[in-house]
């Protein structure tokens, strides 16, 4: 293997790692964030439908 294709696969295997390593700590928050959406826009037929 030549210097630059050692270069690529260190690069290459360190955004992938990244993008594991975020996608995992962010999951969670866009988790909550999609629930509360989603509760609030319930609440806000029921509460349209009764007029």
């Amino acid at each position: 293997m030549t210097e630059q294709a050692i270069s690529f696969a260190k690069d290459f295997l360190a955004g992938g790692i990244a993008a594991a390593i975020s996608k995992t700590a962010v999951a969670p928050i866009e988790r909550v964030k999609l629930l509360l959406q989603l509760r609030t826009h319930r609440f806000g037929e029921a509460v349209g439908s009764a007029f």
